[in-house]
């Protein structure tokens, strides 16, 4: 809701001033949530954005430049800036001819406030701002042109899977144990190799980009996890496993380890056509396998 409404706010803006004979305003707004690397937002934090505009593509020219020092994030890391309404590094946003070329828009930031910027991704402006070219096209074509408006922002999200997520089937639900705050699961009394499966929820047409895998090892048996995806139909022959870790080391029983999946590169999810699931599979009836966490990443469009 907050993106539609900020992306409403900016049309009314463009809008209201196609009827006057003054200018339009030279920006447009930008919104995203500040993360760290654990991927929890950044709240209540003085930062530094930098925005750099380029021609041409990714790589291209640099046309404009400009910073936000002192921008400061919500309870949610969430913050709203004005690209055309910052300190002025180089170049000039008003004469960008923006039916000329394709543009690309370079964000960075520094945490603290200061110039040690790092850079977060470079994303194409799709379509050019019209409103903003409508400055430089005839009076009767500016209401149709401030109505195309619209910049398409990738964002970076988190999936969490916890232990108590996780089920055990095959009849064997009691043999699938949570420690005591749930902090991980394992199985016990079994004998052979059982799983457990956790169902997940991620938006359609999210792109997965890494899936980490937070366990303790400390057997010789495998220990495996799949992130599979079902037909909707149900049809177990078309069943897919898009990801997987294996482990088969023997690691300290009370230090769990993060591991990367290998899966599928730039999977992007289908709920209209499958059902995702994480499952984990054990040898041990012991806690030498315990599984902890997943954490998946993934983009999507920011609109």
């Amino acid at each position: 809701m907050k993106v539609l409404f900020v992306f409403f706010f900016v049309l009314c803006c463009f809008l209201q001033n196609t009827d006057a004979q003054d200018s339009v305003p030279e920006k447009f707004s930008y919104q995203a949530v500040a993360r760290n690397a654990d991927g929890l937002p950044l709240a209540d934090q003085t930062i530094n954005i930098r925005f750099q505009i380029f021609r041409g593509g990714a790589n291209g020219t640099t046309i404009y430049s400009e910073t936000h020092p002192g921008t400061i994030t919500n309870e949610f890391g969430l913050f709203t800036l004005q690209i055309g309404g910052g300190t002025n590094v180089s170049g000039s946003i008003a004469s960008i001819d923006w039916s000329a070329s394709s543009y690309f828009l370079s964000v960075a930031i520094d945490i603290n406030n200061g110039s040690d910027f790092q850079e977060m991704g470079t994303t194409q402006i799709l379509p050019v701002p019209f409103a903003l070219q409508s400055l430089k096209s005839d009076q009767a074509t500016r209401a149709d042109q401030a109505a195309s408006v619209q910049f398409s922002t990738l964002r970076t999200e988190y999936y969490h899977v916890g232990c108590s997520e996780f089920i055990a089937r095959n009849n064997y639900e009691g043999s699938w144990s949570l420690h005591g705050d749930q902090e991980y699961g394992n199985f016990t009394g079994i004998t052979g190799s059982w799983r457990a499966f956790a169902t997940v929820h991620l938006p359609h047409e999210a792109t997965v980009t890494e899936i980490r895998v937070y366990y303790v090892d400390a057997s010789s048996e495998n220990l495996k996890v799949y992130f599979r995806k079902t037909p909707s139909n149900g049809i177990s022959g078309n069943v897919l496993n898009i990801g997987s870790v294996t482990s088969k080391e023997t690691d300290s029983p009370s230090q769990p380890i993060a591991r990367q999946m290998s899966f599928n590169p730039d999977e992007v999810i289908d709920n209209a056509n499958y059902r995702y699931t994480l499952i984990f599979e054990s040898a041990e009836n012991s806690n030498n396998h315990r599984l902890y966490n997943v954490r998946i990443r993934y983009t999507i469009d920011g609109l």
